[in-house]
């Protein structure tokens, strides 16, 4: 390498850009949290609002002593357990394909003695919630199974029915609440986000809020107040990475508002707030518990599309992508071969602007070392220099041709990068000596790859000024690609194995 002709800002200043580029591009386009909005407080309007939040649960027969009994229940997409203990849902577990079977992911497991208050579809009361429920009706229809419980305090009887449907993954809970005494009841019913304990921390919960008729949020854990809560919200949900359990239908219009309660260090937890009640009355409200995949989502409520971290502005590209990569992944029958494939597809059609921009490249180097000449030529001169110059770069132009290639693969990578770094087809997708392709490279190999082939270019280039951005991009890159899903590694390993031509 020649450096006798560069500057200290020939080298500082492209570093500096390299930095802040891959910065830029994992914060703003990888990052989960790109786009959070915030929570913002608005004054109490009604009686309701102004009413204190309730997420204490207080059981009338918490102290007794009963054997649960369990109610397995088998779907299409998955398989439930429901529980007498709280009248809840005890175990979800997904039906997965993994190439030629199938396997289960779970997002609610059996719940420990001391975390009764985290039980799933639990409907609390104001301090008199019964705990034990019976069992009082089973009934299969062509499109449902239908389990309804019985539970009974000093304060109210509960009838609880889960209408569980064959073919996607809603639940509809329609459930009533008479209330024993002369005073009003106020039911609470309880869920919680996702649990996989697999999951980093980071990718663990999060809230999803539909307020008025379009405007969507995107609450994070780390960011939702105590006291924030939202009136009458048309969606509620909480989410992880892969997984979502909403509020999607509420037709009876129970939820008079909704909030959200950490359980534990990490476990967060949705609870709808109803009216108060004097005499019977009877709700129906429909969840969609279920993957952050497109079909699905879709069958159940076309809203649930918004909790996807591909929407947006990337969204139809990485949508057509995915689509592809799916595609691929049935011939194949593994992703990691599909990402393969559907990076050589991709350079396959930017080759001809590849083509074109290395010879653009390699004129524009020309029309640079023509330049310094110039500026040689007519040192001594500053008018003639800076007629030379001029008609220089009126003959030559500013030499953007060449990056043509990177204006046209940036929405490509974006979107591609938005689907591997979250899609749920890669979770615990194997790839040779990778076991989870939604993870990071357990051995570095990958990164290892993407620092070679960006080296490898870097020392067979001629021009230093192109030379020494693309050095500090690899060893930046190098150290990025460390933390990112081992699925877009791939996807930038191989494609800088293929620039190396």
């Amino acid at each position: 390498m020649n450096f006798k002709n560069m500057s200290i800002s020939d080298i500082v200043v492209p570093l500096v850009l390299a930095f802040a580029t891959v910065w830029g591009v994992n914060h703003f386009f990888l990052s989960s949290k790109s786009g959070a909005q915030q929570y913002e407080f608005s004054a109490p309007q009604s009686k309701v609002e102004c009413q204190p939040l309730q997420k204490e649960v207080f059981f009338s027969d918490e102290k007794r002593s009963r054997a649960a009994t369990v109610i397995p229940v088998e779907t299409e997409w998955g398989s439930l357990e429901f529980s007498t203990n709280g009248g809840a849902l005890n175990r979800l577990m997904f039906n997965r394909p993994s190439g030629d079977s199938v396997r289960s992911i779970g997002t609610i497991f059996p719940f420990e003695s001391e975390e009764w208050h985290s039980s799933p579809f639990l409907v609390a009361l104001d301090d008199d919630t019964p705990y034990f429920y019976r069992v009082a009706k089973q009934n299969v229809t062509d499109t449902a199974i239908e389990v309804t419980f019985e539970g009974v305090s000093d304060a109210a009887r509960i009838t609880k029915t889960f209408i569980i449907h064959k073919n996607m993954p809603q639940v509809d809970v329609r459930f009533q609440v008479d209330p024993r005494g002369n005073s009003g009841v106020q039911p609470r019913i309880f869920y919680p986000a996702p649990f996989m304990p697999a999951l980093k921390e980071s990718q663990m919960t999060a809230g999803d809020i539909l307020v008025g008729s379009e405007k969507f949020k995107k609450e994070y854990r780390d960011k939702i107040k105590p006291d924030s809560y939202w009136v009458e919200p048309l969606l509620f949900g909480v989410e992880n990475k892969y997984f979502v359990h909403a509020l999607v239908n509420d037709s009876d219009r129970f939820v008079k508002r909704a909030y959200y309660n950490l359980v534990g260090e990490s476990q967060l937890q949705a609870i709808l707030e109803g009216p108060v009640v004097s005499k019977a009355q009877e709700w129906t409200l429909s969840f969609y518990l279920g993957p952050k995949e497109s079909a699905p989502m879709n069958a159940v409520d076309e809203r649930l599309e918004n909790t996807l971290e591909y929407s947006g502005i990337w969204a139809p590209i990485s949508r057509f992508l995915l689509m592809l990569l799916n595609w691929l992944y049935e011939y194949v029958h593994n992703y990691g071969y599909a990402i393969i494939l559907l990076t050589a597809f991709m350079r396959l059609l930017l080759l001809p602007f590849s083509l074109r921009a290395k010879r653009s490249m390699g004129e524009q180097a020309e029309a640079r070392r023509q330049l310094q000449y110039i500026q040689q030529k007519y040192k001594d001169d500053p008018q003639a220099k800076a007629a030379a110059q001029t008609e220089h770069m009126r003959k030559h132009g500013m030499g953007l041709s060449g990056c043509l290639p990177m204006f046209i693969q940036m929405p490509l990578f974006f979107g591609l990068s938005k689907v591997l770094s979250n899609a749920i087809e890669l979770y615990q997708a194997p790839f040779l000596w990778i076991k989870d392709l939604s993870g990071t490279d357990p051995y570095y190999i990958l990164p290892a790859a993407v620092v070679l082939g960006l080296l490898y270019r870097a020392l067979t280039m001629k021009d230093n000024s192109q030379r020494v951005p693309l050095l500090a991009m690899a060893l930046v890159f190098g150290a990025v690609s460390t933390t990112l899903p081992a699925g877009l590694v791939l996807y930038i390993a191989i494609g800088s194995v293929l620039n190396v031509s």
